[in-house]
C-alpha cells in the first residue's frame, strides 16, 4: 500500500497525518502536531513557521505523496449550474458563470471544479476559484522547507472525502432518510470552516473568520493576563450553560469571569453559524438538521450546549471511520485528519 501524508498549515499547529491505501483499503498510520510559536501577544514568532515546517517534512519523509490544502478565506468556492449541452467545454463554462462573481480577477486566477450530478439538461458543479499569487505563495513556502505537495486542496472541500469513508453519519444525529442535511463545522485557531453535505454529497461550504483565537482574547482582555497564560486558563474553563441576566454583576472569581468572557466570544462565532446554515438550507431546498463539531476550538467544555442552544440543533463530535483510526489516535487526532 503507498504511503500518503496530508500536511494541514494552520495558525496554530503544523500538523501531519500518515495514511497507507490502495484502491480498496485506506488505513491510518500516525499522526504528529507541531505547534507554531507563539509571542506573548499571540502572534508567530520570528522563523515559527519554517522551523514547524521543517519537523513536518520529516514526518513526512518516503510518502509516495503530499497533499496541502488552501485556507478558505483564500479562496471563493460556490456550486453552479450549467445546461448539460456544454458539457464538452464545462471548465470554459464554469469560468465564464465566475466571471464578476469572485473578489479577483479570474485571468490571475486557478480555477477547477467537482461535478456533483448531472442530468439531461442540467450539470451541478462546485467550482473553486483562488489567486494564482496566494497559491505560488503557499507553494513557496512549502517548498523552502522541502515540501513539494502532490496536490493543494481547498480546506473548505476536504471534509466530503472523509464524509464519503463514514457510511451514513446523520444517522448518529438522529437525522432520517438519506437526504437528511448535515453539517461539520470545524472551529480552528483562527477561523471556522462549515460544510454541509445531503445524502454524503458536499452540498454548501464557507469559511468563517472566528475561531479558538477569539476565545483566548476575550479571556486575555477579561483578567488582563498575556494570551499564552489566557491560552492555558481556557483549557481549563467550561462554558456557562446559560448566558448571564442583564445588569448583574461581573463574577467574582477570575475562572467566572474568564468563563464569561469566553462564552460571549462563543455567542459572536454562534450567530453567524445560522446565517450560513440558513443560506445552505435555502440552496438546498431542505433545512440542516444538525451539526457534527471537530477542530481543536471544539475542545472547548460547553461548547456543544452553547451551540445546541443557539442552534436548536442536535450537535455532535465528528465521528470518524474505524478503518482509519484506532479509538486512541482518534481522541489525539480528530481535527487533525480531517482537515489535513
Amino acid at each position: 500500500m503507498s504511503l500518503y501524508c496530508g500536511i494541514d498549515v494552520g495558525s496554530r499547529n503544523v500538523r501531519v497525518v500518515r495514511v497507507r491505501a490502495n484502491l480498496r483499503n485506506i488505513a491510518f498510520e500516525g499522526a504528529d502536531v507541531f505547534p507554531l510559536d507563539l509571542d506573548a501577544q499571540g502572534g508567530l514568532q520570528a522563523g515559527a513557521l519554517a522551523t514547524a515546517l521543517g519537523h513536518a517534512a520529516e514526518a513526512a519523509r518516503g510518502a509516495d505523496a503530499r497533499f496541502v490544502a488552501l485556507p478558505g478565506d483564500r479562496l471563493s468556492t460556490r456550486i453552479v449550474e450549467i445546461p448539460a449541452a456544454a458539457g464538452k467545454k464545462l471548465a470554459e463554462a464554469i469560468a465564464f458563470e465566475l466571471e464578476g462573481a469572485v473578489p479577483f480577477e479570474l485571468s490571475a486566477a486557478i480555477v477547477d471544479h467537482h461535478v456533483l450530478s448531472t442530468s439531461a439538461t442540467v450539470i451541478r458543479a462546485m467550482s473553486c476559484a483562488a489567486p494564482r499569487a496566494r497559491v505560488k505563495e503557499l507553494l513557496d513556502t512549502l517548498r523552502a522547507s522541502g515540501i513539494d505537495p502532490r496536490e493543494i486542496a481547498a480546506d473548505p472541500l476536504v471534509y466530503a472525502d472523509l464524509v464519503g469513508q463514514m457510511g451514513s453519519p446523520e444517522r448518529r444525529l438522529g437525522i432520517a432518510g438519506a437526504e437528511g442535511a448535515f453539517a461539520i463545522v470545524d472551529i480552528g485557531h483562527a477561523r471556522t470552516n462549515v460544510a454541509v453535505f445531503r445524502g454524503g454529497q458536499i452540498e454548501f461550504c464557507r469559511t468563517l473568520g472566528r475561531g479558538g483565537k477569539h476565545v483566548t482574547d476575550a479571556v486575555a482582555q477579561a483578567l488582563s493576563i498575556p494570551f499564552l497564560e489566557a491560552e492555558r486558563r481556557k483549557e481549563r474553563l467550561r462554558l456557562p450553560q446559560n448566558p448571564p441576566l442583564p445588569n448583574l454583576p461581573p463574577p467574582p472569581t477570575p475562572e467566572g469571569r474568564a468563563a464569561l468572557a469566553a462564552l460571549g466570544a462563543v455567542d459572536l462565532l454562534a450567530k453567524e453559524l445560522p446565517r450560513s446554515l440558513a443560506a445552505a438550507g435555502a440552496q438546498m431546498a431542505a433545512p440542516v438538521a444538525g451539526v457534527f463539531l471537530c477542530g481543536g476550538g471544539a475542545r472547548l467544555a460547553g461548547l456543544d450546549d452553547t451551540l445546541n442552544r443557539v442552534l436548536g440543533l442536535p450537535i455532535d463530535p465528528l465521528p470518524l471511520p474505524s478503518s482509519l483510526l484506532s479509538r486512541e489516535a482518534m481522541t489525539g487526532s480528530l481535527g487533525i485528519f480531517v482537515t489535513a
